[in-house]
């Protein structure tokens, strides 16, 4: 086994120029990763992660509306149960409002 020569000898300067590329690479991670923790930047995110969940909910919404229009009795459940749940908070509201004036 001694008479097997190491064929992967770097030189000085290989070594180096790998330290340098390193270097670069954590230099470019830290950047990001202290870009990620900035608030604008988490409050860019939240955006772009409320704006999604609301886009599929109101495709989901108009899918189930469109379900209920067709007769189907799971989706005609969910928009009744939406419906009593809206028609419970505008009382609720209206009620508020009634009791403030008196």
């Amino acid at each position: 086994m001694s008479d097997i020569k190491e064929t992967s000898e770097r030189t000085e300067a290989q070594i180096l120029a790998d330290l340098a590329t390193t270097r670069a690479e954590m230099t470019a991670t830290v950047d990001e990763l202290f870009g990620r923790v900035q608030p604008s930047y988490i409050m860019d995110q939240t955006k772009e992660t409320a704006k999604a969940k609301f886009a599929n909910f109101q495709t989901q919404a108009q899918i189930t509306v469109q379900d209920a229009k067709d007769g189907e009795p799971e989706a005609l459940k969910k928009v009744g149960i939406a419906a009593a749940g809206a028609a419970t908070v505008v009382g609720l509201i209206v009620l508020n409002i009634i009791r403030k004036k008196h």
